[in-house]
C-alpha cells in the first residue's frame, strides 16, 4: 500500500471514530464552542444587573430613650404579692417639653430565697488554741452539714494569728475562698481589711453568693494577699498563720484533711487525723427551685421563671427571674402578681420597669459586590434630663462598620442587647457621655445575605422533584431558600426570580414574590425547545425592609435524551469532506480529541499573592487535602527554584507522574491549576481566568488586607473558564459530603452515638442511591465497615 493510500485509510478510520464519539457525546464540545462568547455576556448582565440593589430600610429601628421605675418587696411567711404598674408615664426636658414613654419590659427578679438558717463547727474550742507552721496559704476539709435542702455560708468564723510588718498593712488583705473537693471550682469568697498588724482572734467573714449541697466534701481555702497584675492575681504573704484546734479525739471524728501550701505543694500537717483548723459559720437552707411552684401572673396569663444562681454580692443562693416583653405598648395598668405553692420563710422581690420613648429611624441599604450594606440616620435632642442616655438601635445581626454624631465625627460607642416589644435589637449608646450634638447622628452597618441556596426542580406527574441540570421540553420552578443568621427560615417580605438564557435573553422575569415558611417560589416554567442549550443563569433578590437576600446560580440547560441537533449533521458532513485531507489534518483531529475532556481532569484552583499568601481556592472534586499547606509548597517550591537556578522566568509547570501543577504568574497574582494532564486549553484557560481577576479585583489586590470575602463573585469566572458538568459537580459533591461523613466517624469514641450518625448517613444517601450505587460505593462500604469497627469494639 503506497503511502498516500494509507494516509487515507487512517483518516477513514479516525472520521469513524469521531462520528461514534460525537453520537455518544451528543454534540458537547461542539456546543461548547458555540456558546463560549455567549456565556461572556451573561457574565456582563450579572455584573451590571444582579449585583447591585438599593433600597429603603423599612424595620423599627429607632433612637430610643428609657427610664426605668423600680418596686421592690419582701417576704416574711407568706406565699404571695401583688402589684400594680404604671402603663405609661409622661417626663419633661430641661425645656420644659413634655414627652410620653411606654411601658416595653418588666423584670421580675425573686431572691434570697431561703427557709431557716443553722450553725455549723468545724473547730470551735480557742481556749487551747495549737500554733502551725507558717505557710503561703491553709486548707481546710469539711463536709457539709445533713440538711434537707440545699445550703449557703453566710458568715465565715476564723480563729487568726499573724504579726504583719506595720509598713505593710493597708496593702495587705485577708482573702478567703470556698472551693469543691478537688479544687476545680470557686463556689463562694471573701475579703476583708486587715486593721492591726498583730492578730491572734476570731475574724467574721461576710460571704458571697455560694450554693452546697448537703453531705458533700468542699474546702476552706485562707491567706493574706496582696493584688498583682490582673484583678484575679493575687500575691499571698509567706508568713501567714491559721491555729488549729487539738481535739485528742479518735480519729474517725476528725474533719478533714488540713493542709498548708509551701509555694509549691498542699503539705498535710503533723498529727492531721487529731486535728482541724479553728472555723466555723452559720448558713441558710436554701430552698432547692425544684420544690418550689413559683409562679408570675401578668395581666390573667401565666409565666414561669428561670433559676439561676444569684449574681449580686450579699445575696445567697438562687434567685428566680423572669423577663417579660410586651408584644405591643400597653393602653392599660399592668396588675403583677406572683405566688408559690407554700409558705416562704423569706424571699426579697425586685420588679423592674423599663419605659420607652422612640424616635424613628430612617435610611437606606445598597447590596453590590456580595456586600449589603446599611447607613441608619437616627435623630437626636433632648429628651429629658431624668434616667439615662439615649440607645441607637440597630438589628441584632448587623455588624456596626462605624457611627457619627451630628458633625460627622466618628465616636467611640458600647453595646448592650436590648428587645423592644418583643424584637430583638442591639444597642449603641455612648458610656462617657461625650457630647453629640442636637441632629442627625449616622450609623453603617452590614449584614448577612439570607439566601445561599436556590434548587431547581422538574415536574414529574405532579410533584417537583431535585434536579442539578435541565432539559428542554422539561416544565421547572425554582426555590430560593430564605433564612437569617441563626438558618431559620422567613416568610414575607417581597422578592423577584430572574431566568435568563446563556444569550441573554429573559425567559422567565416575576417580581412582588412573596416568601412562604422560608421558600420563595417561581411559578412553573416551560423549557420550550427553541431556547437553545448552555448555561443559563438564576438571580433571585428578596427583602422585607430590614434584611436582604440576593443570589445567583448557574444551571445547565441540555437537550432532551437521543436529540441529534443539525449542529451535528452540520459537523458530520464537513468533517467527511476533508477526506482529501493527509496527515497534518489527522495530527490536528488527534490533537483534539486528546484534549476532549480537559475539564474532567481538573482538580483543584489555588490564587497566590506575589508573597505566597493563599488569597482563594477552590476545590473540582475531593482529591486536595490541607488546600492552604499546599499553597505554602507552591510558593516555596516557586522560590526556591528561582533562587537555585538563578533564572528571571517563573515556574510554569510541575510534573508529578499522574498529577500535574499548572502555573501562570499575573502581575499581582499567581494562579495554580493541580489537574491530572498538562494539556494546551487548561494552560490557555487559566491564563484567562487569571486575567479576568485582575480585571475585578485589581484594585484590591495591590493594597490587600487579607479580607477573603472580596472574593466571592469568583466562582463566576470559574464557571465561565472551567466548565464542569452538573452531573459531575453532583457526583464530586456526594463523594466529598461521604468523605465529610468518614471524618466524623472516626473521632466518635461513644459507639452509641454511631446509631444516629448512620441514621444521618442512610438518610443522605437514599437521596444519591444511583450515584452512591456507580461512583462511590467503595466509599459508602467504608463507612459500613468503620461503624463496625466502632461498634464491635465498644462491646467488648
Amino acid at each position: 500500500m503506497n503511502k498516500r493510500n494509507s494516509q487515507r485509510v487512517l483518516f477513514l478510520c479516525l472520521i469513524t471514530f469521531m462520528m461514534i464519539t460525537i453520537s455518544s457525546m451528543n454534540l458537547k464540545f461542539g456546543s461548547q464552542n458555540i456558546l463560549e462568547d455567549n456565556v461572556n455576556n451573561a457574565m456582563n448582565i450579572k455584573s451590571s444587573n444582579g449585583y447591585n440593589y438599593t433600597g429603603n430600610y423599612e424595620g423599627g429601628i429607632c433612637t430610643m430613650g428609657i427610664k426605668l421605675e423600680e418596686y421592690s418587696t419582701i417576704w416574711n411567711n407568706q406565699n404571695s404579692s401583688s402589684v400594680l404598674i404604671s402603663h405609661n408615664n409622661t417626663y419633661s426636658s430641661d425645656n420644659n417639653d413634655l414627652f410620653n414613654y411606654n411601658l416595653s419590659r418588666i423584670d421580675i427578679r425573686a431572691f434570697n430565697l431561703y427557709d431557716g438558717s443553722g450553725n455549723f463547727s468545724i473547730a470551735s474550742n480557742s481556749s487551747d488554741p495549737k500554733s502551725i507552721d507558717h505557710g503561703y496559704m491553709m486548707v481546710q476539709e469539711f463536709m457539709a452539714p445533713d440538711t434537707s435542702d440545699l445550703l449557703a455560708i453566710d458568715t465565715l468564723n476564723l480563729y487568726i494569728s499573724h504579726n504583719i510588718p506595720g509598713i505593710l498593712i493597708g496593702v495587705y488583705i485577708y482573702i478567703v475562698y470556698v472551693l469543691d473537693e478537688s479544687f476545680t471550682s470557686v463556689l463562694g469568697a471573701a475579703i476583708k481589711p486587715i486593721n492591726g498588724k498583730f492578730v491572734d482572734d476570731w475574724i467574721t467573714f461576710n460571704m458571697t453568693s455560694n450554693i452546697l449541697e448537703a453531705n458533700t466534701k468542699y474546702n476552706i481555702l485562707y491567706l493574706i494577699g496582696k493584688r498583682g497584675l490582673a484583678d484575679e492575681d493575687w500575691i499571698p504573704y509567706e508568713d501567714n498563720s491559721w491555729k488549729a484546734q487539738n481535739k485528742t479525739i479518735p480519729p474517725e471524728e476528725n474533719m478533714g484533711l488540713t493542709r498548708i501550701y509551701d509555694g509549691i505543694n498542699l503539705i498535710p500537717i503533723i498529727d492531721d487525723y487529731r486535728m482541724d483548723m479553728l472555723c466555723n459559720f452559720t448558713y441558710r437552707k436554701i430552698i432547692n427551685p425544684e420544690r418550689v411552684n413559683l409562679s408570675c401572673r401578668i395581666n390573667n396569663e401565666y409565666y414561669k421563671p428561670t433559676y439561676q444562681k444569684s449574681l449580686s454580692t450579699g445575696e445567697l443562693g438562687y434567685e428566680a427571674l423572669l423577663i417579660h416583653n410586651f408584644q405591643n405598648s400597653p393602653t392599660e395598668d399592668v396588675n403583677i402578681s406572683i405566688f408559690t405553692n407554700k409558705t416562704i420563710n423569706y424571699l426579697q422581690i425586685e420588679i423592674k420597669c423599663y419605659y420607652v420613648h422612640e424616635i424613628k429611624a430612617f435610611g437606606t441599604f445598597n447590596a453590590s459586590n456580595g456586600i449589603i450594606e446599611w447607613n441608619i440616620a437616627y435623630q437626636n435632642y433632648d429628651i429629658g434630663s431624668y434616667g439615662p442616655e439615649l440607645w441607637f438601635l440597630y438589628e441584632s445581626d448587623w455588624e456596626l462598620q462605624g457611627f457619627y454624631n451630628t458633625i460627622g465625627t466618628e465616636i467611640e460607642v458600647f453595646f448592650g442587647p436590648y428587645t423592644l416589644y418583643n424584637e430583638s435589637y442591639y444597642g449603641l449608646f455612648d458610656l462617657w457621655q461625650t457630647p453629640l450634638g442636637i441632629g442627625t447622628c449616622i450609623g453603617k452597618y452590614q449584614s448577612p445575605n439570607y439566601c445561599n441556596n436556590i434548587n431547581s426542580k422538574i415536574k414529574i406527574g405532579e410533584e417537583f422533584q431535585d434536579k442539578g441540570y435541565l432539559q428542554l421540553g422539561e416544565t421547572v420552578r425554582f426555590e430560593a431558600e430564605i433564612r437569617n443568621s441563626f438558618n431559620e427560615p422567613i416568610s414575607g417580605g417581597n422578592g423577584s426570580i430572574l431566568f435568563v438564557n446563556p444569550y441573554g435573553q429573559v425567559v422567565y422575569n416575576a417580581s412582588n414574590l412573596i416568601s412562604y415558611n422560608g421558600i420563595l417560589n417561581s411559578s412553573e416554567i416551560e423549557l420550550s425547545t427553541n431556547l437553545g442549550v448552555g448555561i443559563y443563569r438564576v438571580d433571585i433578590s428578596w427583602t422585607n425592609g430590614k434584611a436582604l437576600a440576593f443570589y445567583s446560580i448557574f444551571i445547565e440547560v441540555k437537550h432532551p435524551e437521543g436529540y441529534i441537533s443539525p449542529e451535528m449533521i452540520t459537523l458530520i458532513i464537513a468533517l467527511m469532506s476533508l477526506i482529501g485531507a493527509s496527515i497534518p489534518s489527522t495530527y490536528i483531529a488527534h490533537k483534539y480529541l486528546k484534549q476532549r475532556h480537559w475539564e474532567k481532569t481538573l482538580r483543584h484552583l489555588f490564587v497566590l499573592s506575589k508573597s505566597g499568601t493563599s488569597m482563594y481556592d477552590y476545590s473540582f472534586g475531593i482529591e486536595a487535602k490541607n488546600p492552604e499547606l499546599i499553597s505554602g509548597m507552591i510558593s516555596a517550591l516557586t522560590s526556591f527554584i528561582k533562587e537555585a537556578t538563578g533564572s528571571k522566568k517563573s515556574l510554569r509547570t510541575i510534573d508529578q507522574q499522574d498529577k500535574k501543577l499548572i502555573l501562570n504568574h499575573g502581575k499581582y497574582i499567581t494562579v495554580a491549576l493541580l489537574c491530572d494532564k498538562d494539556l494546551p486549553i487548561i494552560h490557555k484557560r487559566i491564563s484567562g481566568f487569571t486575567e479576568s481577576f485582575e480585571n475585578n479585583y485589581g484594585k484590591y489586590l495591590l493594597n490587600w488586607n487579607g479580607e477573603q470575602s472580596i472574593f466571592k463573585g469568583t466562582e463566576a469566572l470559574i464557571t465561565k473558564y472551567f466548565p464542569v458538568s452538573m452531573e459531575d459537580q453532583v457526583i464530586r459533591g456526594v463523594r466529598q459530603k461521604l468523605m465529610e461523613f468518614r471524618e466524623r466517624l472516626l473521632f466518635i469514641e461513644n459507639p452509641r452515638d454511631i446509631i444516629p450518625m448512620m441514621r444521618e448517613i442512610t438518610e443522605f444517601t437514599s437521596h444519591y442511591q444511583e450515584i452512591v450505587n456507580k461512583f462511590a460505593y467503595k466509599d459508602f462500604n467504608e463507612l459500613i465497615k468503620i461503624s463496625e469497627e466502632k461498634i464491635r469494639s465498644g462491646n467488648q
